[in-house]
């Protein structure tokens, strides 16, 4: 139903583009039909081709901190309403039902506060432990950091406090996230941790030390309890199928 004051913003994490046209024709209809409600951004990791130049609002960041530092790029660059319903989304996204943009509105408007698509583990963080201890990886030993760090040294210098005391916290993958604005604004945005490794690392399994933090942010700032997620399987939801690096 529509809400004078209601607000859309997608944020697009640009990388794969025309490798998934539908979700590229999706964004643009309903930017089109509704153009007082929804805008699109998409923060590129990768040149954008003309189809993205020509649709969306869009700007080139350093390819920093695989989704995360791309939605972080971009909330630095925008300036979004607290009131605002913001998606952060992958673009290699198969988004089988649109309807899934009602279905956040209505979690929302009864209480949730953050929205996954597919069911993802939680996870018991002690800000103060080691981030993975005795971690045996070739590029762990060759170049240390998880074995090394703890997770209060990865947090940015202002959301320390934030990470005071053990937690069992929901997690909520990159691929998709719904939120209002202002609530990711509570939570001091997102926490990047960027490749620690001068060599690529093709698992790309850092990337969960963002994953983790922002979830627990999210269920210690803004309750456990207020997270959900659209289906129960990982990855997946009757309304959106998640691909993992395009595939």
């Amino acid at each position: 139903k529509p809400v004078q004051s209601l607000k859309i913003k997608f944020v697009v994490l640009g990388w794969f583009y025309e490798k998934y046209p539908d979700l590229i024709e999706g964004l643009k209809q309903l930017k089109q039909g509704n153009p007082e409600v929804i805008d699109v951004f998409y923060a590129c990791h990768k040149e954008p081709p003309n189809i993205i130049r020509d649709n969306f609002e869009w700007k080139l960041f350093p390819n920093w901190g695989l989704e995360w530092g791309g939605y972080q790029q971009a909330i630095e660059h925008l300036d979004i309403d607290p009131k605002t319903i913001t998606f952060f989304m992958n673009d290699d996204l198969i988004v089988k039902d649109w309807g899934f943009i009602n279905e956040c509105l209505e979690r929302l408007y009864r209480g949730d506060k953050v929205i996954g698509n597919g069911w993802n583990y939680e996870y018991f963080m002690n800000p103060q432990s080691i981030i993975t201890p005795n971690n045996d990886d070739p590029l762990e030993i060759a170049e240390p950091f998880g074995r090394v760090k703890k997770w209060i040294d990865i947090v940015k210098p202002e959301n320390k406090h934030i990470f005071e005391t053990p937690v069992q916290h929901k997690t909520i993958r990159g691929s998709f996230i719904c939120l209002r604005y202002g609530d990711l604004e509570k939570m001091g945005g997102f926490e990047v941790v960027d490749n620690p490794y001068s060599v690529w690392d093709e698992s790309q399994e850092w990337g969960n030390m963002s994953l983790n933090l922002f979830g627990y942010k999210a269920s210690k700032l803004l309750g456990k309890e207020n997270i959900s997620y659209l289906g129960k399987n990982y990855a997946n939801s009757e309304y959106i199928e998640e691909l993992v690096r395009g595939e």
